[in-house]
């Protein structure tokens, strides 16, 4: 009895070695596909804000993530020439994202380069603190990035 009891161990030894090892790479399998989060931006609207500026409205997307202190700086570049014409920033004035009522904010560029229509801003470094911890947004070893739409206004038509 005493062989079969070893035997019957072994194979239970051996079994919940293959167990924890098929654990193991599942684990690192779900790991490694799931996506990091990413915190999306976009331009949302501009407007006359009168005395030759104009404000540009860009809307943030969480994700469902607390985030706190949202730094965006850019290169606004003319498109005819692709000559850089502005430095610029966008901040969020207030942390975001802690519940789905505060899930999106609102950022506001206000410049006379804004009203330009040929305009294309290059994002230069994004910083934010996100659930308690500061991340680069642009590094791509970061678990958390900088995911920009490309946002497209509804057509919408008068009907007499």
């Amino acid at each position: 009895m005493s062989g079969t009891h070893t035997r019957l161990v072994s194979s239970m030894n051996h079994l919940s070695k293959q167990f924890s090892q098929l654990l193991l790479i599942s684990g690192l399998g779900w790991v490694l596909a799931t996506p990091a989060q990413a915190v999306s931006l976009w331009h949302a609207d501009t407007v006359w804000a009168g005395q030759g500026l104009c404000a540009a409205s860009f809307t943030v997307d969480s994700g469902g993530q607390w985030v706190q202190d949202l730094i965006v700086d850019f290169t606004a570049l003319d498109t005819q020439t692709n000559a850089p014409i502005k430095q610029g920033q966008l901040r969020a004035e207030h942390d975001f994202g802690r519940d789905s009522a505060t899930r999106y904010a609102q950022l506001l560029w206000e410049d006379e380069y804004a009203c330009y229509s040929h305009l294309q801003l290059q994002i230069t470094r994004a910083y934010a603190v996100i659930e308690g911890e500061v991340f680069d947004l642009l590094s791509a070893s970061s678990p958390h990035s900088l995911h920009i739409r490309d946002f497209r206004p509804y057509q919408i038509e008068l009907l007499p």
